[in-house]
Order: C-alpha cells, then sequence, then structure tokens
C-alpha cells in the first residue's frame, strides 16, 4: 500500500511539473557543413540566451561534436 501512495504522489509531482513548464513543439534541425551547437541553438531561439538551448541540445547529442547531415 505505501508503494502505490508514493507512486501516486510521484506521478502528481510529475503532472504537476508539466503542467507549469511552458510547451515547446518538438523540432528537428539538419545539421549543416559548419554548424557549431551554438549556431543551431541562435536558430532555433534567436531571440533568447542560447546557453540553455546549447547546453540541451549538448545533452541530447550526447556530445558537442556534430557530422554534417546529423538530424537534432
Amino acid at each position: 500500500m505505501r508503494r502505490s501512495f508514493v507512486a501516486a504522489l510521484a506521478t502528481l509531482a510529475l503532472l504537476a511539473g508539466c503542467a507549469s513548464a511552458p510547451v515547446r513543439p518538438p523540432r528537428v534541425y539538419v545539421v549543416q557543413p559548419g554548424d557549431t551547437l551554438w549556431s543551431i541553438a541562435r536558430v532555433l531561439v534567436p531571440a533568447d540566451d542560447v546557453r540553455a538551448e546549447v547546453d540541451q541540445l549538448e545533452s541530447l547529442n550526447g556530445s558537442a561534436a556534430l557530422q554534417a547531415g546529423q538530424r537534432l
């Protein structure tokens, strides 16, 4: 019984966190020759501070290394 209660609380906490976070539509970017995480981030969020986007791109990619034709 305790496990189901804890699981229910965890689910509610997760849903509450999701409800307050802004929803961004998924995007796919095809890496071009010469692209960097910074240049891609500037394309994806031109009006914002790109540091958080660079961090997210690196996390999703697993590294800062990019190859032309790669889909992010």
